[in-house]
């Protein structure tokens, strides 16, 4: 008979747990984004964050270097407005987004521009999370 072994834990909440021995899983976790009204202050966070993705993502080397500018610049414009599109600005990150994963060597840089990109996704809304996949 298999020993049997026994785990306490607190709260997994958003965790995905296997028991067993030489189990293996397939799982698909859905991400839901909590909808609230941005602040002013939020606005000017988003700004903040926007500009370090930019920073970021012009030092890249990619094979269509010069869309990922233009598709900035339209998300800046998005940004820019006194009511944010959040549709023109999630449009355009996605285009930028797209060009950088072409990069073939993005390892250090995916890890910079992690954070920025999920508060932008958060800022966005739900419709938009696919942007951290």
């Amino acid at each position: 008979m298999a020993e049997r072994n026994e785990i306490h834990s607190g709260p997994i909440t958003g965790s995905v747990v296997v028991a067993g021995s030489g189990n293996t899983i397939n799982a698909k976790l859905r991400v839901e984004l909590e909808r609230k009204a941005p602040s002013a202050a939020d606005a000017a966070d988003i700004r903040a964050e926007f500009a370090e993705l930019r920073k970021i993502l012009e030092q890249l080397q990619t094979p269509e270097q010069g869309k990922t500018p233009r598709a900035l610049d339209d998300a800046a414009e998005g940004l820019a407005k006194p009511q944010a599109s959040k549709a023109e600005v999630g449009c355009a990150r996605y285009r930028a987004l797209d060009y950088a994963g072409k990069v073939t060597n993005l390892g250090n840089e995916a890890v910079k521009l992690a954070p920025h990109i999920h508060k932008l996704a958060e800022w966005l809304g739900t419709e938009w999370s696919s942007l951290l996949t």
